[in-house]
C-alpha cells in the first residue's frame, strides 16, 4: 500500500510500499514539494489519479497528476482556479473519479466561499465533463463556467462541503452545508 502525507508549509512526501532497505523514500509529484488535500484514486490497470491542492499566488489552486506505478508522476495539470481558490471533496467508482468544489471569491477568499462546481474524468484527466455530461475545458479560471451547479454567490450564501458519493443509480450525491456567514453561532443564521 503507497501511503500519501499531505502538508502546508512543509515538505508533503508519498511513501511507496516497496520502500528502499532501512528508509522510506520521500518522492516529489511534480515541481513542487508542498501539496495539501491529496485525494489519490487508484485506477486497476492504470495507475493512480491524484487530485491536490497547490497554494500559490495567494490562494488554493485544485490540481491532478497521473502516475502508473506510484513511483514517477506526470506533471501536475492545473484542473481549476478561480477568484483566490477553492477547497474540493472528491469520489471514485470504477474508471470515474468525481471532483466538487467551491469558490473562493476575490477580494474575500475563503470566509466568502460560495457556488457549488462538479467535474468528472473517466480516463484519468485527460477529459472532464459536468454532471449532465457536457465537457468543460480545463483549466477552468472564472467562477462562470459548465460545471456550477448551483449559484449560491448570487443568493448571498457560503458553501461548506462536506463529503460526495456515487448512489445506487451512479448519480453523484453531494452532502454540503449553507450559511449565510462564516462565523459560527446564531448571528449568521441557521446553517442548512
Amino acid at each position: 500500500m503507497d501511503l500519501f502525507e499531505f502538508a502546508r508549509d512543509v515538505t508533503a512526501v508519498l511513501y511507496p510500499s516497496q520502500p528502499p532497505p532501512l528508509r522510506h523514500s520521500r518522492l516529489r509529484t511534480g515541481p513542487y514539494d508542498e501539496f495539501s488535500y491529496g485525494h489519490p484514486w487508484y485506477h486497476p490497470g492504470k495507475g493512480f489519479l491524484f487530485l491536490h491542492t497547490l497554494y500559490e499566488n495567494k490562494g488554493r489552486s485544485l490540481y491532478w497528476t497521473t502516475s502508473k506505478s506510484g513511483r514517477d508522476w506526470a506533471k501536475p495539470r492545473l484542473l481549476a482556479r478561480a477568484g483566490l481558490g477553492h477547497y474540493q471533496i472528491t469520489a471514485h467508482e470504477g474508471d470515474r473519479t468525481a471532483g466538487v468544489f467551491n469558490l473562493h471569491p476575490e477580494p474575500v477568499g475563503l470566509n466568502a466561499r460560495t457556488n457549488l462546481y462538479y467535474v468528472e474524468t473517466r480516463d484519468m484527466g485527460e477529459t472532464w465533463k459536468t454532471v449532465d455530461g457536457r465537457s468543460v475545458a480545463v483549466p477552468i479560471r472564472s467562477g462562470r463556467n459548465p460545471a456550477l451547479v448551483h449559484d449560491y454567490q448570487a443568493e448571498h450564501l457560503l458553501v461548506y462541503l462536506r463529503d460526495v458519493v456515487f448512489g445506487r443509480d451512479g448519480n453523484p450525491v453531494i452532502l454540503y452545508l449553507t450559511s449565510e456567514g462564516y462565523e459560527s453561532g446564531p448571528k449568521d443564521g441557521p446553517r442548512q
